[in-house]
């Protein structure tokens, strides 16, 4: 799930500016971030990570930063603000309406995504809440 540019636009206010120095240069913020949305909505492994995003130590590394600043919780607050109130769907909504189903097997269980609904921003925010 990488974020639209309006979901972009309202949270990246919240990511500290680049400092311009030595060193490194920054990796894009909001690319790591859809990174570490991947990787909670997916449930795998962070070697797993697709390549469209920075390098899975990368992105465990800011996952790492953010969760212990709890700015990853303000970005997760905000997004199911916006679901609710911009999308009107609640990830409860989501799975009634069947834009997101749940297949079971054995002692397993994986959400899926409609294909109809693949590209809603709404139902692919809802399902990183139901992961």
């Amino acid at each position: 799930m990488d974020l639209t540019n309006e979901q972009w636009r309202a949270v990246s206010h919240l990511f500290p500016a680049p400092s311009g120095g030595r060193g490194r240069p920054r990796v894009n913020p909001r690319r790591v971030l859809n990174g570490v949305l991947w990787k909670i909505r997916s449930a795998s492994p962070w070697r797993t990570l697709p390549t469209r995003y920075p390098p899975h130590q990368t992105c465990y590394r800011f996952y790492c930063e953010w969760i212990s600043s709890d700015l990853l919780s303000s970005v997760i607050n905000f997004l199911y603000s916006d679901l609710i109130y911009r999308g009107h769907l609640t990830p409860y909504q989501a799975v009634a309406e069947k834009r997101i189903t749940l297949q079971i097997k054995e002692r397993s269980f994986k959400f899926f995504i409609a294909p109809r609904f693949q590209n809603d921003w709404r139902t692919n925010t809802a399902l990183l809440f139901l992961q």
